[in-house]
């Protein structure tokens, strides 16, 4: 039986290594991290290697950390050739519909004149998935490996969120006729996100679409995909499925607080950004602690700004991630914000029960800051 390494690459009881992400053997490089001036030197080495493709080179595919001491880099040898810089705006788009789609199971399409950029845009959305805890996983590698390979692939990648890759520009590659049937086979549910990123040839008419050769505003595409230095994952190494458990991912964290700190300042539209990305990586890494607090964020953005619908349902599922996490106390001001947004939508039976419930609650549990919320939220 093989295992999971770094969320991406399928390592065989004989030590080979497979990109899941694009289904081709690459050779793993594990080493111990050092001190923080040549750890920053070497992600900075390593950026600038992974822009480079060239078919006398072995190519950088993707690195990282893994677990509390060690960090990897993953090489194959290149299929394209110069210096290839994908479109960061289309990469931007498709982060940003990662994390803010609303189904479990979606297709996005992305097309344009250059198989290069197709190219070279899948190679770095990969890496981003990867990154807010998406197992890239090729479509081809999954449907026509092989009856042994495929069923350990799925055992790996159960309970998973998934994002799957394809690339019909590509001669010799044929998609599954069935897409949304085999998105439904990884069973996708309301807490796992199983999706698919398919490059199609232009003029092939998809909804919805990315087009490689559209750029949007330079102030629309300077904000869609924030420079962010590699961060410690929440795989472990050796772990059958690296899966993690309330484990607090950095990058995400960095979010909430930037996120928290626009807030503060007013600036609504680029923290309901940072908020939501926040709460979508917090998910999928299980961090229910961070994710209620992203939440419970987001909800009061969408309060202040006359939202009180979509403000109710962020506090209930911040509640319900609170209380997962055993935060009772932050729970309980999930509790008396939902009353608020109730009073807001002249809900006022329901705010009234919600903010006594909420009262009964953080009196049992002793939190006076929750309690005294909750009296003067019933006294409005």
């Amino acid at each position: 039986m093989g295992r999971l390494f770094a969320d991406r690459f399928l390592i065989l009881e004989n030590n080979m290594a497979i990109d899941l992400a694009f289904g081709r053997a690459v050779t793993l490089c594990v080493s111990e991290q050092s001190v923080r001036s040549e750890q920053q030197r070497w992600v900075e080495r390593c950026s600038s290697l992974m822009t480079l493709r060239h078919p006398h080179h072995v190519q950088l595919v993707d690195y990282g950390l893994v677990g509390t001491s060690r960090r990897f880099e993953a090489y194959r040898r290149a299929a394209n050739s110069g210096i290839t810089s994908e479109p960061r705006h289309t990469v931007g788009q498709v982060i940003d519909w990662l994390e803010t789609t609303q189904t479990p199971s979606g297709i996005l399409y992305l097309t344009g004149s250059c198989h290069g950029r197709t190219t070279a845009v899948l190679e770095s959305v990969a890496r981003e998935a990867r990154l807010r805890g998406f197992i890239p996983l090729d479509v081809v590698t999954l449907v026509s490996g092989g009856g042994e390979l495929e069923r350990e692939v799925r055992e790996l990648i159960a309970g998973r969120h998934v994002l799957l890759l394809h690339d019909r520009t590509h001669r010799g590659k044929a998609i599954a006729d069935d897409l949304p049937g085999l998105l439904m086979t990884l069973d996708p549910s309301a807490n796992r996100n199983t999706l698919a990123l398919i490059a199609v040839p232009p003029g092939e008419q998809k909804t919805p679409c990315v087009f490689l050769d559209r750029v949007p505003p330079a102030s629309v595409a300077a904000s869609r995909l924030p420079q962010v230095s590699e961060t410690r994952p929440a795989y472990q190494v050796g772990q059958f499925r690296a899966r993690s458990t309330n484990s607090a991912d950095p990058r995400a964290i960095a979010l909430l607080r930037d996120g928290e700190s626009l807030l503060r300042r007013g600036r609504h539209a680029p923290a309901e950004r940072q908020l939501r990305a926040a709460l979508g990586a917090c998910n999928r890494r299980e961090d229910w602690l961070n994710a209620g607090r992203s939440g419970l964020l987001l909800g009061e953005l969408l309060l202040v700004r006359g939202r009180a619908v979509e403000a109710s349902e962020m506090f209930h599922c911040a509640r319900e991630h609170l209380l997962r996490a055993q935060a009772t106390g932050l729970a309980a001001e999930a509790m008396v914000y939902l009353g608020l947004a109730q009073t807001d939508q002249m809900m006022f039976a329901e705010s009234e029960a919600t903010l006594r419930a909420a009262l009964a609650a953080s009196s049992l549990s002793s939190e006076r800051r929750a309690a005294g919320a909750s009296v003067l939220a019933l006294g409005r």
